[in-house]
């Protein structure tokens, strides 16, 4: 599992820390008052990431766009199964 506020998204091209990385689609960007939920899907996978709206913040992503999401090895929490 991944908090959806620790998930950065950005251009394809755009360069990002080391960590984890997924290149995905926007299927859904929903506005939640100071933040924007994104559902970025990638080969069955669905992320759901929390961007902040605040004033010069980049551009707000459209449905349909390729995006790569990135997240620290930090953030990444593994539960045991049952």
């Amino acid at each position: 599992m991944i908090r959806p506020h620790r998930i950065r998204i950005a251009a394809p091209d755009a360069a990002a820390p080391p960590g984890n990385r997924m290149r995905g689609t926007i299927a859904k960007a929903i506005f939640a008052g100071e933040t924007v939920q994104y559902v970025v899907e990638a080969g069955g996978i669905a992320l759901i990431i929390e961007d902040q709206t605040a004033s010069g913040a980049r551009p707000h992503l459209e449905p349909g766009a390729t995006v790569e999401a990135a997240w620290s090895l930090a953030d990444t929490l593994i539960f045991p199964g049952p």
